[in-house]
């Protein structure tokens, strides 16, 4: 059994930010980044990257939950898009 520490859980904590940024993005609309608003920078740059980050360390670590989370957290612009286009 192998000994689990803080280094160990790295993709858990990468999924919970990356979640955690998404929801205040979606709380504070508007930024000051110009055309560029909170939830476009945190579905195209912000949440891909930690979501490759995630799924590096889950391969590394054998969790297949958390590496199917940080998979779909990739592709959080496409899965908003889709549900503002939809609802």
């Amino acid at each position: 059994m192998k000994k689990v520490t803080r280094h160990n859980k790295v993709y858990q904590w990468t999924f919970y930010i990356g979640l955690v940024l998404l929801a205040l993005s979606y709380i504070g609309r508007y930024g000051a980044f110009g055309a560029l608003r909170l939830m476009g920078l945190t579905t195209v740059f912000i949440c891909p990257i930690l979501g490759l980050v995630g799924l590096g360390f889950s391969i590394r670590n054998r969790s297949l939950v958390f590496g199917l989370l940080n998979f779909i957290q990739i592709f959080s612009f496409f899965i908003v898009m889709w549900i503002g286009y939809h609802c």
